[in-house]
Order: C-alpha cells, then structure tokens, then sequence
C-alpha cells in the first residue's frame, strides 16, 4: 500500500443519534455585554486648570456636553482628558 492508496480502508460514516425529545437542551449564549464607556476627567480653564469631576461618555465632545449639563457650566470653559 502507498501513501494516499485508501483501497485497503473502508469509509464508514458514523451518524449521531438522533437527540432525545425530553433531554434538557442547552440554554441560548448570552449576547456579549457591551464594551463600557471610558471615563473622562473634567476640568474648568481658569487662570489655572480646575478640576471638577468625572465622567463617562464615548468620546471627547460628549464627555464636555454631559459635564456641562451635570455641573450647570459653560461648556466653552471645559476640558476634557481621557483616563487610562
């Protein structure tokens, strides 16, 4: 017999059987969770940086406009810096 010659083999397929009406089906995965919001560290422009708080928000835009609206400040005088 050579390398490749399978007229010495038998090619047998193996069925699974067939599942069973009352055996306990696995549940459904759960959807995967989504990823969090990254936190934004928030500062008032001054004669000097003044810190006033956190928060999250997807992005830089949305971090100053969420700040804003907590903190009751013009967002013209925040800045925004991504932690971590």
């Amino acid at each position: 017999m050579t390398f490749g010659d399978t007229s010495g083999t038998q090619n047998r397929s193996i069925d699974s059987p067939a599942p069973c009406p009352s055996a306990p089906t696995k549940p459904p995965p759960e959807p995967p969770q989504p990823a969090p919001l990254p936190r934004w560290t928030i500062h008032k422009a001054a004669h000097r940086l003044i810190w006033v708080g956190e928060v999250e928000a997807a992005d830089e835009a949305a971090a100053i406009a969420k700040a804003a609206e907590q903190l009751g400040l013009l967002p013209a005088k925040l800045i925004a810096t991504r932690r971590g």
